[in-house]
């Protein structure tokens, strides 16, 4: 079985993040055991508590998450 990782995230609120990071990491094959988020001003933060796939190698998750994060 997979570890969990709790992944934290910051930065400007805009229209669809939330969607286009979930989708991400649906895609991925990553299960999002819980979430929590909240808006602070014109900021978002997130920490989800996240189960990537066994075949998933850890630097292909690295990957994908400084993609979402340089977009």
């Amino acid at each position: 079985m997979a570890p969990f990782f709790l992944l934290t995230l910051s930065g400007r609120d805009r229209p669809g993040i939330v969607v286009a990071l979930t989708h991400s990491l649906f895609e991925a094959g990553c299960h999002i055991e819980d979430c929590t988020m909240t808006r602070l001003r014109n900021e978002l933060v997130m920490m989800l508590l996240l189960r990537p796939p066994s075949i998933l190698p850890l630097d292909a998750l690295r990957l994908l998450l400084d993609s979402m994060a340089n977009s």
